[in-house]
């Protein structure tokens, strides 16, 4: 049976005599901080979508961009990222965020997220298992696994509100209240 780190280990990477884990932490922490502050766009835009979507997609729409910034916060964080530093990001690169928030598309973005976290989880164990930094791939790709986790989950439940049946209607009781 493999280990934890054997299970993602791929021997077609080639090996990077330079890769240095402080490097790969600070990518990892300036990408999050970017979708984070990409997803606090997106819950701003109240019809990101257009005129054409439903109600039904809005709300698919506003609950994915609120769990994927609550947990794009929360990664940015666990990289060493802070709030300020999140903010500071966002104000400064405030237009071309904007822009790019209103063009996300959920179905690609989930798809690409998770093939590019695949494939982070792949050069982290392999580079760790190579290095023997075993203790700083384990917990990186903790990190990594999370993340495609919470993002599978919250795609999954978001389409759970399109399966979900509607509310029915309140009935109104035909009886006439009594006077006191």
């Amino acid at each position: 049976m493999p280990t934890y780190l054997e299970q993602w280990n791929d021997v077609s990477i080639p090996l990077d005599t330079d890769f240095n884990w402080d490097n790969y932490a600070q990518e990892q922490q300036h990408r999050l901080t970017r979708l984070a502050c990409i997803f606090d766009h997106m819950v701003g835009f109240k019809r990101r979508m257009g005129a054409d979507a439903t109600r039904e997609d809005l709300a698919i729409d506003q609950k994915m961009a609120k769990r994927m910034r609550s947990a794009a916060y929360q990664f940015a964080g666990q990289w060493g990222a802070t709030d300020e530093e999140i903010d500071a990001y966002g104000t400064e690169h405030y237009e071309a965020l904007r822009r790019e928030a209103a063009q996300v598309d959920w179905p690609k973005f989930i798809e690409e997220h998770r093939t590019y976290l695949q494939q982070n989880l792949r050069l982290v164990a392999t580079t760790a298992l190579r290095k023997g930094d075993i203790k700083i791939g384990n917990k990186l790709c903790n990190r990594l696994l999370n993340e495609v986790n919470v993002a599978g989950n919250a795609w999954s439940r978001a389409q759970n509100v399109r399966a979900a049946p509607a509310p029915k209607a309140s009935k109104k009781s035909s009886k006439t209240p009594k006077k006191s």
